[in-house]
């Protein structure tokens, strides 16, 4: 497996994972054919699927502004994005979701966009759900409340504005800015990297929502496994203790209760049981682990090893909170 990639004249490239994605891969490979914008290529990293997405995907091989990557292990889908980034030259690269079709313009519009504002960090397309393709209508930008734990939507629009938030389901990201930044948290492995991720790189630069630049996305397939439940409230709570301090995160720390009513009504749906569960164990544990974490972080700070742990292929310093 090659490490690198000639170098492109491109100045984006779309990085899509498949992982058992065989479904999806001819609708969304063919909706990115079909873009107006023609500067780009696109790298599709195989998560070492054990159905036939690697076949599918080499069909559209004879187009020469696309290339695969195959992995030989599951590398979630934070290691399978860090993986592709190292690999990428273009000014620009385009996390999007294998489970997404894209409107024509979708691609011309996100980079305009990007070209036209001096310190973008990484800016989100708006999200419509598959299952009112090819329907358009005005979508929602979001923002994390660290004070709640709750990705919440602001009213729906398709102007270009200012967010705290950026979904990794379509997420520009500007590599020369965000340079070692722009990898993700490689130990979360899949759900709220982004989360993380906006948080990490708010204070330091710009997060749009791109109006604009439609993607439409099958967005129950992002729950259908259990092991998703666990890993998005594991995560979620690592968010909350690592980016607040002691006296913010405790004074939050009910409010997070009343959180967990809401999206309960979210995952009920899926998954009731397991979701009372693993929320409940992780609301407890962080209480109960923030105060030794920001001791370890002190430490960290102190020997200049702080964040160690999210830069890809570099050693951890620190263990998984949980």
């Amino acid at each position: 497996m090659k490490d690198t990639l000639k170098k492109s004249e491109s100045i984006v490239t779309v990085v899509l994972l498949t992982y058992n994605s065989s479904k999806y891969i001819d609708k969304c490979l063919k909706s990115i054919e079909r873009q107006s914008f023609d500067n780009f290529d696109v790298l599709i990293v195989d998560n070492n699927s054990k159905d036939d997405s690697i076949d599918k995907v080499n069909t559209f091989m004879g187009n020469p502004h696309f290339k695969i990557l195959a992995n030989d292990e599951n590398l979630g889908w934070a290691g399978g994005n860090n993986y592709a980034i190292k690999n990428i030259k273009t000014k620009y690269a385009v996390l999007l979701n294998i489970d997404t079709i894209v409107h024509e313009d979708w691609l011309k519009n996100l980079v305009e966009f990007a070209e036209s504002k001096e310190n973008l960090g990484a800016a989100s397309s708006s999200i419509l759900e598959l299952k009112d393709y090819p329907k358009v209508t005005e979508g929602f930008p979001l923002h994390f409340e660290l004070d709640k734990g709750l990705i919440t939507s602001a009213q729906r629009t398709n102007e270009n504005v200012e967010v705290s938030f950026v979904p990794g389901t379509a997420m520009l990201l500007n590599l020369p800015a965000l340079g070692k930044e722009a990898y993700f948290r490689d130990d979360f492995f899949m759900y709220h990297e982004d989360v993380e991720f906006s948080l990490r790189v708010s204070n330091k630069y710009q997060l749009y929502y791109c109006g604009d630049s439609i993607a439409w996305h099958d967005s129950k397939q992002s729950f259908s496994n259990p092991r998703t439940c666990k890993l998005a409230i594991k995560n979620l709570f690592t968010c909350l203790v690592e980016y607040q301090s002691s006296r913010d995160f405790y004074k939050n720390y009910f409010s997070y209760l009343k959180s967990y009513l809401k999206y309960f009504s979210f995952y009920s749906r899926f998954y009731p049981v397991l979701y009372t569960y693993y929320f409940l164990k992780y609301w407890f544990l962080a209480g109960f682990k923030k105060l030794s974490y920001d001791k370890n972080q002190k430490q960290a700070i102190k020997t200049n090893k702080l964040n160690e742990h999210y830069l890809n292929g570099k050693k951890r310093e620190f263990s998984f909170i949980f």
